[in-house]
């Protein structure tokens, strides 16, 4: 095999592999109203990083969740508390956009659980004036349990 072929059956696996990588599923996005703001509790099965930023004019937070997608049967929720609405799309191949759409500015802390299977990412929002803590936006990782 000359090395152009060489060349081109090595970039044709790697397209091939890459492919076939396991991504997270999210498998449900529930937005509920507390007494201390709204919560996002977004459930997935599979390892994914997620990083956090958000954008104003209008507010938004945008939560991006790498090689992940839409389970089957995945329904957005309704709006509730700080959140206006919910959408998603992929900005990148690869990349899951989930975009709150919010009333104002809002602080966000966010955590990570993991009960049997699935994994919990819990994205709190929180009037401004409550808590001082902002998100980074670098990304972390959420790792699947088997």
């Amino acid at each position: 095999m000359n090395r152009f072929s060489a060349t081109i059956a090595s970039i044709f696996a790697l397209i091939l592999a890459g492919g076939s990588a396991a991504a997270a599923d999210l498998q449900d996005l529930k937005v509920l109203e507390d007494d201390v703001g709204t919560r996002a509790v977004l459930s997935l099965q599979g390892a994914t990083n997620y990083k956090i930023f958000s954008l104003q004019n209008p507010d938004r937070l945008v939560l991006d969740l790498s090689q992940a997608r839409l389970a089957p049967g995945f329904r957005m929720p309704a709006p509730n508390g700080a959140v206006a609405g919910v959408r998603a799309g992929k900005p990148v191949s690869g990349t899951l956009r989930i975009v709150f759409d919010l009333g104002t500015a809002m602080a966000t802390q966010s955590r990570v659980e993991h009960d049997g299977g699935v994994t919990r990412l819990i994205v709190q929002l929180s009037p401004l004036g409550r808590t001082a803590a902002r998100l980074p936006a670098e990304p972390e990782s959420i790792d699947a349990q088997e």
